[in-house]
């Protein structure tokens, strides 16, 4: 599934995500599955944006500390073993435009918490993100040579966006 993904740098040898010889990710990959999560099951994703769950009469802290300090931010994901550290797939969004950073290896929770926001911060500081075409609307019209008709106009069946330097959108 994570080949089909795209997640080229993946390898998973079981769910639990516990140390295995063979059992490997970059922060790209998991960047990659964090979107899928988020455009694929939004019902699901939305679980992560909670900051405690009960069940049974007992309570689980969520343990991104970023949905406490930053109102954006709404998921994902905190890890730690002793061969890989501190990691932490967070998102968030601010005027529209959702980022995901993946952070990795770090020393503690506050120093994946003070990355992730570093980062979060960064993006959304720099880039702009803006919608180029609509769903279904004509993109371009490609003639066709001897055809059964003129030409063909080119769609996506999705929007396009583009995520761009602050401030470059002419160039």
């Amino acid at each position: 599934k994570a080949k089909e993904l795209g997640m080229n740098d993946t390898n998973f040898m079981n769910a639990s995500g516990l140390p295995h010889p063979n059992h490997y990710s970059s922060a790209y990959d998991l960047a990659i599955l964090s979107r899928h999560l988020i455009q694929d099951f939004p019902d699901h994703y939305e679980i992560y944006s909670h900051k405690s769950f009960t069940w049974n009469g007992i309570t689980q802290k969520n343990r991104n500390t970023l949905l406490w300090t930053d109102p954006s931010v709404d998921g994902i994901k905190t890890g730690h073993t002793r061969s890989a550290g501190y990691n932490l797939a967070s998102s968030a969004i601010r005027n529209g435009f959702r980022v995901i950073v993946v952070v990795l290896g770090t020393n503690s929770e506050k120093e994946r918490a003070q990355l992730s926001t570093e980062l979060l911060n960064y993006a959304f500081m720099n880039f702009e993100h803006k919608k180029l075409y609509d769903a279904d609307q004509v993109i371009l019209q490609s003639p066709i040579h001897e055809g059964e008709s003129n030409s063909v106009n080119l769609v996506s069946d999705k929007n396009i966006y583009i995520t761009y330097p602050r401030g470059q959108y002419d160039n």
